[in-house]
């Protein structure tokens, strides 16, 4: 796995990892008055003061009880970058490329977007493209209203609430030399 990270939600600033020599104290803030995780040395790998950021999302919005422990991480991946789930219209099947694991009835489609399902005369971008099946988040699936997502902040005292959730880094927190106009 590459290295991974995320802007700060209230600068927008790279949470660069330790590789770059120029990692920060960085703090993972927490909804309602729960104390910040504190990240001293970011190594790149979503984990922040020991705790995986992935793990994070299903915990703190008490969704544990979805899955088995080993499925946590994946979960909480599938609810914060690619949750997207595929009903056929028709028949009300559930599919996904990657989250079968997670629910019951949820089909995982064979090969990618572009391959011809089991099933159907066409691809899955065909079948979505047609109408015939319809993109719906996970957590709307499970009809969780709003989650909890990370949020991050170089300020001890920002307030979970008062800052947007955190944005994918573009340069991985690492690749300097791809950002227009860092400055440290």
């Amino acid at each position: 796995m590459g290295f991974s990270s995320f802007l700060t939600s209230d600068t927008e600033e790279s949470i660069l990892n330790v590789y770059t020599g120029l990692s920060r104290i960085v703090y993972m803030l927490q909804p309602n008055g729960l104390e910040h995780i504190v990240e001293e040395a970011y190594q790149g790998y979503m984990t922040f003061g020991g705790i995986d950021v992935f793990e994070w999302i299903v915990k703190i919005n008490n969704l544990d009880y979805l899955c088995k422990d080993k499925d946590i991480r994946i979960l909480g991946l599938a609810l914060s970058l690619c949750g997207s789930i595929y009903i056929d219209i028709k028949t009300q099947h559930k599919y996904s490329l990657h989250y079968s694991s997670l629910l019951a009835d949820i089909q995982v489609f064979s090969g990618s977007y572009s391959d011809i399902q089991e099933g159907y005369t066409l691809t899955p971008n065909e079948l979505i493209e047609n109408g015939m099946w319809e993109e719906i988040s996970l957590h709307n699936l499970l009809g969780i209203e709003s989650l909890y997502m990370p949020r991050f902040s170089f300020d001890k005292s920002a307030v979970y609430e008062n800052v947007p959730d955190a944005q994918s880094c573009p340069i991985q927190g690492y690749f300097i030399e791809d950002a227009d106009n860092y400055s440290d």
